[in-house]
């Protein structure tokens, strides 16, 4: 938590005294902001709240609703990488990727009696959790707006989740319990944009939402970006930026049955290379 928090302290900084630094040029024609290609390498702290159900499949009835922070004992505040890129094969029109993992483990002692699927786990038994979680975003975004110094896209892809739970008691009869993991591949429509205070200050907003009901699966989300990014040097720049998720999440597919409801946010900072 100090190391993040001096990480937090220094990147801003450092932002801070570089921006400051930089002549304030506006856009124009001789120098545009948007590149044909990005990539950016960095790391995300997000903070996460994370409730799950995962009923019985022998006539058992629902499960326990669990806390995963609270009841298993995984952290809320997780660091981490995440990777971003991006390619502009036409002036208004690019792909967008991104990539992150989200894994979180912990040992802790049950404060209740917690049914996992057909699995009863006693309270005061010691579980030994991994919640497994990854993310993969591929995007297309048409740019119906554009000029030197500002954008704005309609953007159109899918979000897709890989999750996986696995639970290992070490009480008296040496339970397990283990949902086998699941890939939620939601579509996502979106805006984005992105503002060029000066050829190398750029600010980009963005934000996406869906609904699908499709036989056995019902899920909604919602996504939220901001970042701040500075294009220091020829081919590298810097940036901070912000990130909401919200998955709301209901299955009764023969690997899963259940909900879940996920949430997590946080700050990024990352390196920035691009042509």
């Amino acid at each position: 938590m100090v190391f993040v928090q001096k990480l937090k302290v220094g990147l801003a900084a450092l932002f801070f005294l570089s921006w400051a630094g930089t002549p304030l040029v506006w856009a124009d024609d001789s120098e545009r902001p948007w590149k044909t290609f990005t990539i950016k390498l960095g790391g995300y702290v997000p903070l996460h709240d994370t409730n799950i159900r995962v009923d019985g499949t022998g006539g058992l009835g629902l499960g326990t609703e669990i806390d995963l922070e609270n009841d298993l004992g995984l952290e809320e505040e997780l660091s981490t990488y995440r990777i971003d890129a991006q390619w502009r094969f036409f002036d208004r029109h690019r792909l967008n990727f991104s990539y992150f993992d989200l894994t979180r483990d912990a040992t802790t002692s049950l404060r209740r009696d917690t049914m996992i699927g057909d699995i009863l786990f006693p309270t005061g038994d010691i579980l030994i959790s991994r919640w497994e979680h990854k993310i993969y975003v591929a995007s297309y975004t048409w740019s119906f707006l554009q000029t030197n110094k500002y954008e704005v896209g309609l953007n159109i892809g899918a979000h897709v989740t890989r999750l996986r739970l696995q639970v290992a008691g070490q009480g008296l009869f040496g339970l397990n319990a283990e949902v086998e993991g699941i890939t939620v591949p939601l579509p996502v429509l979106g805006l984005t944009g992105a503002y060029a205070f000066t050829p190398k200050l750029v600010l980009k907003p963005a934000a996406g939402v869906f609904y699908l009901k499709i036989d056995e699966w019902e899920g909604s989300l919602v996504n939220f970006d901001l970042d701040l990014e500075y294009n220091a040097w020829k081919y590298v720049g810097f940036g901070i930026g912000y990130n909401f998720f919200r998955l709301n999440l209901d299955v009764e597919a023969d690997s899963f049955h259940g909900s879940a409801q996920y949430q997590y946010h946080g700050f990024k900072f990352f390196l920035k290379f691009y042509l």
